[in-house]
């Protein structure tokens, strides 16, 4: 994958000024809330674009005590690091979904039930549904809040880059 990404991202952008990269995930956080986690150090114009367009409370850098964690090999950290244009903002948008004590029990029963279980087992089964529920959640409220969310995000990046000075 990163032999294509690094093929493929530079011929994409191409002759691009400013980026805006959105990787939208799910898990962590409250139900419904969206946090954008930066996983490299900002300098002042990425600062500035996160407070301007998303609001100060939008973000969180991975050191930071909130939801954020530092991991090794990020994308975000990677992506940047290529210098794919001149400026270049990358965000994890994490959409909470259940709290983090029933998400790492959910990782963990699937994770035994995968490696240890019976494919066909109703534990197995069982433990495989409820990682899914986990990360994508059936509710119609929470389905609806995260797509307008995110529509959202992508909205302002696109104002924001339109009328970046």
């Amino acid at each position: 994958m990163q032999e294509l990404l690094n093929e493929m991202l530079p011929r994409l952008l191409q002759g691009s000024q400013s980026v805006v990269h959105f990787d939208f995930h799910t898990g962590l956080g409250n139900h419904g809330d969206c946090k954008l986690l930066i996983d490299y150090p900002l300098n002042d114009l990425q600062h500035r674009w996160l407070i301007d367009w998303f609001g100060a409370d939008s973000f969180e850098v991975s050191h930071s005590s909130g939801i954020a964690y530092d991991a090794r090999g990020g994308f975000g950290r990677w992506c940047v690091s290529r210098g794919l244009s001149a400026d270049y903002l990358f965000a994890c948008a994490e959409f909470g979904t259940y709290g983090p004590v029933p998400v790492l029990a959910g990782l963990r029963a699937e994770n035994q039930a995968h490696h240890w279980g019976k494919r066909t087992s109703s534990a197995t089964i069982r433990a495989k549904e409820r990682l899914k529920e986990l990360f994508c959640p059936t509710s119609e409220a929470w389905r609806k809040r995260v797509l307008e969310r995110s529509l959202d995000l992508v909205s302002r990046a696109h104002h924001g880059l339109v009328h970046a000075t």
